[in-house]
C-alpha cells in the first residue's frame, strides 16, 4: 500500500492532512511562547479547549490532558473568551 500512493500517506502523516492546518487564523494575535505551545492543541486548537470546557474539565485537567503548562490553557481561554458554561 505505501509502494502505491507514497504522497497521499506523508500528507496524512504530516502537519498538512487538514487543508488550513497550516496557517491557523486562532494564531493571530497570540504571543510567541503559546505559539510554539498551541501545537499540541492539534489541528482545532481553539476547538479542542472550547469542547474540553464545556464537557466540565478544569484548566489544570485540560493543562495535563495536552501536556502542557496551565497557564497556557489559562492564557488561551482568555484570549479566546472561553468561559466556563453557567
Amino acid at each position: 500500500m505505501t509502494a502505491r500512493n507514497p504522497p497521499h500517506i506523508d500528507r496524512v502523516t504530516s502537519d498538512l492532512a487538514f487543508p488550513g492546518a497550516r496557517k491557523m487564523s486562532q494564531r493571530a494575535g497570540l504571543p510567541p511562547q503559546l505559539r510554539q505551545r498551541i501545537r499540541a492543541l492539534g489541528p482545532t486548537p481553539k476547538t479542542s479547549v472550547e469542547v474540553l470546557v464545556d464537557l466540565g474539565l478544569s484548566d489544570v485537567e485540560i493543562a495535563q490532558y495536552f501536556g502542557v503548562q496551565q497557564t497556557c490553557i489559562v492564557s488561551l481561554r482568555k484570549i479566546w473568551d472561553i468561559r466556563r458554561p453557567s
